[in-house]
Protein backbone atom coordinates (compact mmCIF):
# COMPACT_ATOMS: atom_id res chain seq x y z
CA UNK A 1 0.00 0.00 0.00
CA UNK A 2 1.29 3.59 -0.62
CA UNK A 3 0.12 5.87 2.01
CA UNK A 4 -1.08 9.42 0.02
CA UNK A 5 -2.63 12.14 2.51
CA UNK A 6 -4.42 14.76 1.05
CA UNK A 7 -2.49 18.04 0.33
CA UNK A 8 -2.88 20.72 3.42
CA UNK A 9 -3.66 17.85 5.56
CA UNK A 10 -1.90 16.57 8.60
CA UNK A 11 -1.66 12.83 8.17
CA UNK A 12 -3.59 11.01 10.79
CA UNK A 13 -2.78 7.12 12.21
CA UNK A 14 -4.31 4.55 9.91
CA UNK A 15 -5.06 0.86 11.60
CA UNK A 16 -5.28 -1.74 9.12
CA UNK A 17 -7.75 -4.81 10.22
CA UNK A 18 -7.66 -8.26 8.90
CA UNK A 19 -10.54 -10.99 9.56
CA UNK A 20 -11.40 -14.67 8.86
CA UNK A 21 -14.85 -14.22 7.48
CA UNK A 22 -15.28 -17.82 5.93
CA UNK A 23 -13.78 -21.53 6.58
CA UNK A 24 -14.88 -24.64 5.02
CA UNK A 25 -14.25 -26.36 9.00
CA UNK A 26 -15.76 -25.24 12.20
CA UNK A 27 -12.76 -22.64 14.10
CA UNK A 28 -12.71 -23.70 17.91
CA UNK A 29 -11.54 -20.05 18.88
CA UNK A 30 -13.26 -16.95 16.70
CA UNK A 31 -11.67 -14.55 19.21
CA UNK A 32 -8.35 -14.71 17.23
CA UNK A 33 -9.87 -14.43 14.31
CA UNK A 34 -8.90 -10.67 13.53
CA UNK A 35 -5.42 -8.46 13.44
CA UNK A 36 -4.87 -5.07 12.87
CA UNK A 37 -1.86 -3.17 13.04
CA UNK A 38 -1.39 0.47 13.19
CA UNK A 39 0.40 3.02 11.25
CA UNK A 40 1.25 6.52 12.14
CA UNK A 41 2.56 8.59 9.53
CA UNK A 42 5.49 11.33 10.23
CA UNK A 43 5.39 14.88 8.62
CA UNK A 44 7.29 18.02 8.95
CA UNK A 45 5.25 21.03 8.92
CA UNK A 46 8.09 23.40 7.50
CA UNK A 47 7.38 27.32 7.58
CA UNK A 48 9.25 30.26 6.58
CA UNK A 49 8.92 34.03 7.49
CA UNK A 50 11.11 36.84 6.02
CA UNK A 51 12.08 40.35 6.84
CA UNK A 52 14.10 42.93 6.27
CA UNK A 53 15.65 46.01 7.89
CA UNK A 54 14.12 48.78 5.63
CA UNK A 55 11.85 48.68 2.92
CA UNK A 56 12.88 51.88 1.37
CA UNK A 57 16.38 52.56 1.05
CA UNK A 58 17.79 54.60 -0.95
CA UNK A 59 19.46 53.66 -3.77
CA UNK A 60 22.81 52.82 -3.25
CA UNK A 61 21.93 51.75 0.44
CA UNK A 62 22.69 48.35 1.91
CA UNK A 63 19.63 46.12 2.99
CA UNK A 64 20.05 42.89 4.87
CA UNK A 65 16.78 40.56 4.45
CA UNK A 66 16.11 37.80 7.50
CA UNK A 67 14.95 34.36 6.49
CA UNK A 68 13.47 32.24 9.31
CA UNK A 69 12.69 28.10 8.55
CA UNK A 70 10.95 26.59 11.29
CA UNK A 71 9.45 22.83 11.76
CA UNK A 72 5.88 22.28 13.55
CA UNK A 73 5.76 18.94 11.97
CA UNK A 74 5.77 15.75 14.16
CA UNK A 75 9.42 14.47 12.71
CA UNK A 76 12.91 15.99 11.87
CA UNK A 77 12.53 17.18 7.55
CA UNK A 78 15.70 16.14 5.94
CA UNK A 79 17.89 17.52 3.00
CA UNK A 80 15.45 20.81 2.89
CA UNK A 81 15.79 23.36 0.04
CA UNK A 82 15.13 27.11 0.45
CA UNK A 83 14.99 29.20 -2.75
CA UNK A 84 15.45 33.00 -2.09
CA UNK A 85 14.00 35.14 -5.27
CA UNK A 86 15.80 38.14 -5.12
CA UNK A 87 14.37 41.00 -7.04
CA UNK A 88 15.91 42.62 -9.83
CA UNK A 89 16.51 45.86 -8.33
CA UNK A 90 19.23 44.95 -5.48
CA UNK A 91 22.52 43.44 -6.02
CA UNK A 92 23.66 40.25 -3.87
CA UNK A 93 26.54 40.97 -1.49
CA UNK A 94 26.68 38.21 0.83
CA UNK A 95 24.76 35.31 2.84
CA UNK A 96 25.51 33.80 6.33
CA UNK A 97 23.19 31.01 7.02
CA UNK A 98 23.10 29.71 10.65
CA UNK A 99 22.32 25.57 9.36
CA UNK A 100 23.59 24.53 6.35
CA UNK A 101 25.16 26.09 3.17
CA UNK A 102 24.03 29.07 0.37
CA UNK A 103 24.47 28.67 -2.88
CA UNK A 104 25.55 32.39 -4.28
CA UNK A 105 24.43 31.30 -8.03
CA UNK A 106 21.53 29.56 -7.36
CA UNK A 107 20.36 31.25 -4.49
CA UNK A 108 19.84 27.93 -2.51
CA UNK A 109 19.80 27.69 0.68
CA UNK A 110 20.92 23.75 1.32
CA UNK A 111 19.88 22.22 5.27
CA UNK A 112 21.05 18.89 5.84
CA UNK A 113 18.70 18.55 8.81
CA UNK A 114 15.92 20.81 10.68
CA UNK A 115 14.47 19.15 13.42
CA UNK A 116 11.19 19.42 15.84
CA UNK A 117 13.04 21.54 18.05
CA UNK A 118 13.37 24.17 15.51
CA UNK A 119 10.31 25.34 15.71
CA UNK A 120 8.90 29.15 15.26
CA UNK A 121 10.45 30.59 18.53
CA UNK A 122 13.91 28.93 17.65
CA UNK A 123 14.46 28.97 13.76
CA UNK A 124 17.27 28.49 11.69
CA UNK A 125 18.27 31.27 9.92
CA UNK A 126 19.34 32.69 6.90
CA UNK A 127 20.70 36.45 6.64
CA UNK A 128 21.37 37.89 2.91
CA UNK A 129 23.12 41.42 2.55
CA UNK A 130 22.13 42.87 -0.95
CA UNK A 131 23.37 46.36 -2.18
CA UNK A 132 19.36 48.81 -4.08
CA UNK A 133 20.61 49.40 -7.70
CA UNK A 134 17.58 51.25 -8.82
CA UNK A 135 14.18 52.91 -7.73
CA UNK A 136 10.49 50.64 -7.81
CA UNK A 137 8.64 48.74 -5.99
CA UNK A 138 9.70 45.06 -6.18
CA UNK A 139 9.35 41.86 -4.00
CA UNK A 140 11.92 39.75 -2.38
CA UNK A 141 10.53 36.28 -2.34
CA UNK A 142 11.42 32.78 -0.57
CA UNK A 143 9.96 29.30 -1.28
CA UNK A 144 10.83 25.94 0.47
CA UNK A 145 11.28 24.12 -2.65
CA UNK A 146 12.57 20.67 -1.33
CA UNK A 147 12.44 18.49 1.72
CA UNK A 148 12.18 14.50 1.95
CA UNK A 149 9.46 14.03 4.34
CA UNK A 150 6.14 15.08 4.10
CA UNK A 151 4.86 18.32 4.43
CA UNK A 152 1.43 18.34 5.21
CA UNK A 153 0.83 22.67 5.00
CA UNK A 154 2.24 24.06 1.73
CA UNK A 155 0.14 27.51 2.87
CA UNK A 156 3.44 28.61 4.79
CA UNK A 157 6.48 27.55 2.36
CA UNK A 158 6.31 30.90 0.86
CA UNK A 159 7.12 34.27 2.21
CA UNK A 160 8.15 37.30 0.31
CA UNK A 161 8.73 41.24 1.60
CA UNK A 162 8.97 44.59 -0.68
CA UNK A 163 11.72 46.73 -1.55
CA UNK A 164 11.09 49.98 -2.61
CA UNK A 165 14.67 51.79 -3.10
CA UNK A 166 14.14 55.59 -3.54
CA UNK A 167 15.92 57.68 -5.90
CA UNK A 168 15.46 61.79 -6.18
CA UNK A 169 16.48 63.92 -9.27
CA UNK A 170 16.76 67.16 -7.99
CA UNK A 171 17.34 70.16 -10.13
CA UNK A 172 18.42 73.56 -9.25
CA UNK A 173 18.08 76.78 -11.55
CA UNK A 174 18.32 80.31 -10.84
CA UNK A 175 17.27 83.62 -12.61
CA UNK A 176 18.03 87.53 -11.82
CA UNK A 177 15.94 90.23 -12.27
CA UNK A 178 18.39 92.71 -13.47
CA UNK A 179 21.77 91.59 -14.98
CA UNK A 180 23.11 94.71 -15.30
CA UNK A 181 22.55 96.85 -12.43
CA UNK A 182 23.48 100.23 -10.99
CA UNK A 183 26.23 99.35 -8.00
CA UNK A 184 23.61 100.22 -5.23
CA UNK A 185 20.40 98.63 -6.89
CA UNK A 186 18.98 95.87 -5.52
CA UNK A 187 18.93 92.62 -7.18
CA UNK A 188 16.44 89.88 -6.57
CA UNK A 189 17.52 86.47 -7.59
CA UNK A 190 15.18 83.21 -8.00
CA UNK A 191 16.32 79.66 -7.02
CA UNK A 192 13.79 77.04 -8.31
CA UNK A 193 14.24 73.89 -6.84
CA UNK A 194 12.91 70.52 -8.92
CA UNK A 195 11.72 66.77 -8.32
CA UNK A 196 12.49 64.79 -11.46
CA UNK A 197 11.81 61.63 -9.62
CA UNK A 198 10.95 58.96 -8.91
CA UNK A 199 10.81 59.56 -5.14
CA UNK A 200 10.11 61.95 -2.87
CA UNK A 201 13.61 63.54 -1.75
CA UNK A 202 13.73 64.56 2.07
CA UNK A 203 15.71 66.54 3.99
CA UNK A 204 17.14 68.60 1.29
CA UNK A 205 19.29 71.23 1.84
CA UNK A 206 20.43 74.12 -0.57
CA UNK A 207 23.68 75.96 -0.58
CA UNK A 208 23.35 79.93 -2.03
CA UNK A 209 26.62 81.38 -1.58
CA UNK A 210 26.78 84.95 -2.58
CA UNK A 211 29.99 86.61 -4.27
CA UNK A 212 31.90 88.94 -2.43
CA UNK A 213 30.23 91.82 -4.52
CA UNK A 214 26.77 91.25 -3.73
CA UNK A 215 25.58 92.39 0.08
CA UNK A 216 22.38 90.25 1.48
CA UNK A 217 19.07 91.76 2.00
CA UNK A 218 16.06 90.03 2.31
CA UNK A 219 14.77 86.71 1.27
CA UNK A 220 11.62 84.07 1.14
CA UNK A 221 11.51 80.81 0.55
CA UNK A 222 8.02 78.96 -0.66
CA UNK A 223 8.78 76.18 1.76
CA UNK A 224 11.47 75.32 4.28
Amino acid sequence: LVLAPAANTIPLAQTNVATVTNSAEPDPNPGNNTGSATETPKYADLGVKKTTNTVQPNVGDTVTYAVSLYNLGTSAATNVEVTDSLPANVTFVSATPSAGTFNTSTKVWSIPNVPTTNGVNNPLTLTIVVTATAPGTSFNTVTITKSDVWDPNSRNNTARTPTNPQQADLVVSKTVDNATPNVGDNVTFTVNLDNLGPSAAQIVVVNDLLPTGLQYVSHSASTG
